[in-house]
């Protein structure tokens, strides 16, 4: 028993890292909300100049949905909450995508295509932009 509960635990911790770092772009604020049902999960929506925008705390960063007036996700940033975190994310990042730079990257679906990129702004920080390219 103790065997297969760590095992699933593993296996849920691999999820949620997996899966909750993804971008979501054109998902709607309520498909949003329904996946983040975990309540290890912090989801918390906010409202900016007509804005509506959901952040997530995941374990290795937080993460902000951004929604156009229609209420689709038009935007995310992921911010890793160490470099080590952001590290990872590069390195998935280029196993996964087309490489543009050493901070861009191109991903295809069947909904089209995405812009993936790292920004270092100057006075300090990291993360990475996802957008509908």
């Amino acid at each position: 028993m103790k065997t297969r509960n760590i095992y699933l635990s593993l296996v849920l911790i691999f999820i949620i890292t997996y899966s909750y770092g993804q971008a979501r772009l054109g998902s709607t604020i309520d498909d949003i909300k329904k996946e983040f049902t975990d309540p290890s999960l912090k989801l918390t929506p906010w409202f900016d100049k007509g804005m509506a925008y959901i952040d997530i705390t995941i374990p290795r960063a937080l993460v902000v949905y951004s929604f156009n007036t229609e209420g689709i996700c038009a935007m995310t940033v992921i911010i890793p909450n160490t470099v080590g975190n952001l590290n990872y994310y590069v390195e998935r990042y280029n196993n996964s995508y087309v490489i543009l730079s050493t901070t861009k990257w191109r991903m295809y679906n069947d909904t089209g295509s995405f812009l993936i990129e790292l920004k270092y702004p100057e006075e300090g920080g990291y993360w990475l932009i996802w957008t509908f390219e």
